[in-house]
């Protein structure tokens, strides 16, 4: 098939964001289909590079100003330019990306046909800016969002409008698909609740993971080397208690690495930096001995993490938090792949400790959907 995928968070930025549509696009390739990427320009030179194996793709930029300008504030910040942007916070459905719906929908593609188009958010002005690209005449077969978090039910946005005009709007961007996947069985079910007219073009299909070399079997050493890589806003997730049972333990180390507002100190064995390019980010994890995901504080969302980092031997563990995190615990347990615990001090040691005794003893197996062949594969079917 001729695919258009679009994305307008662009492959050379890291975040979970690229790391997910990356194995996506991983997906279509082993699957042999015709793949034209629609994404925006990163920077306004040459600097950046896609850190991905891109080769057979054919990449089409967005036009208009370069994604890192248009999201990056001016070191020179006015009151009215802090007005505006406390505005758009509260009143805008849409990111810092919307006004690529206006600059970017002149693109070279709309003389040719598409056998499939798949529109991926976060941001979710993505699905918005495809559905501006069919008013202009594109032409296509089937369209597919591929949704990370939802609008409606979503923690890590907020604005002024009540939850059911949000809900209104999410409805009519899900009314212009043939198909919407969600990566939570969770939430895929609360919006077929919320959206009961479209229920049937919902479903639930998980992240593919990153394709890794065959590792052998961990060996026990005397230092056991977590790393944490990823945002913790605290007003999402919490990330205090891993910290401090860090700092309590020995022969533990722990990096961290992303944005938050939280100030945490470096220790004599925790490292924190800020967020870090995508080699660097291989590099940490090739030399860690477990990778550390941390749940967010309310719902169902399921961490990108979760998935793309489970071909690895590393050992997993998931940090459950939440009202929902029952839920969680026997959706995430039923892989036989990582190790869980809560959100709290005590647990998090009890599962480092797990840890420790169990290097070297457990080989862990790659669930066959978090496959990106057998995963895009379901997704488009």
């Amino acid at each position: 098939m001729k695919v258009l995928f679009v994305t307008l968070f662009p492959l050379e930025n890291n975040t979970s964001v690229t790391i997910s549509n990356y194995g996506l696009l991983r997906g279509l390739q082993l699957l042999g289909h015709d793949i034209i990427l629609l994404m925006p320009y990163a920077s306004d030179d040459d600097t950046m590079q896609i850190p991905y194996d891109v080769s057979g793709m054919r990449i089409v930029r967005v036009d208009g100003i370069p994604f890192n300008q248009l999201r990056q504030a001016p070191k020179k910040q006015t009151i009215w330019y802090k007005i505006k942007r406390k505005w758009h916070k509260w009143f805008d459905f849409l990111d810092f990306t919307a006004p690529y719906l206006q600059s970017g929908t002149s693109v070279s593609l709309l003389d040719e046909h598409f056998d499939l188009i798949i529109s991926t958010s976060d941001p979710k002005t993505t699905h918005v800016f495809v559905k501006k690209l069919i008013n202009k005449g594109l032409s296509y077969g089937r369209w597919i969002q591929h949704w990370g978090d939802p609008m409606y039910g979503d923690i890590t946005r907020s604005n002024a409008y009540p939850s059911w005009i949000v809900k209104l709007y999410e409805r009519r961007i899900i009314k212009w698909a043939d198909k919407v996947v969600y990566v939570s069985p969770f939430t895929a079910d609360m919006l077929k609740q919320a959206h009961p007219q479209y229920a049937e073009k919902i479903h639930f299909v998980p992240l593919p993971c990153e394709e890794m070399e065959q590792t052998p079997l961990q060996e026990k050493t005397d230092l056991l080397k977590l790393v944490y890589m990823g945002d913790y806003s605290p007003s999402i997730r919490n990330i205090l208690p891993l910290y401090d049972a860090v700092k309590e333990l020995e022969g533990v180390q722990l990096t961290i690495a992303g944005i938050s507002s939280l100030k945490l100190d470096n220790t004599d064995h925790i490292t924190v930096l800020p967020r870090i390019p995508q080699t660097q980010c291989h590099q940490l994890e090739a030399e860690a001995d477990v990778s550390v995901t941390v749940c967010n504080l309310r719902g169902t969302q399921i961490p990108g993490k979760v998935y793309y980092a489970a071909a690895s031997q590393k050992h997993m563990l998931v940090i459950l938090d939440g009202d929902e995190k029952d839920k969680l615990r026997a959706y995430i347990e039923s892989f036989n792949r990582y190790i869980v615990c809560d959100n709290n001090v005590e647990s998090i040691k009890v599962a480092l400790k797990t840890i420790q005794s169990a290097q070297g003893k457990i080989e862990y197996k790659v669930p066959e959907i978090f496959l990106p062949k057998n995963n895009v594969r379901e997704v488009i079917s």
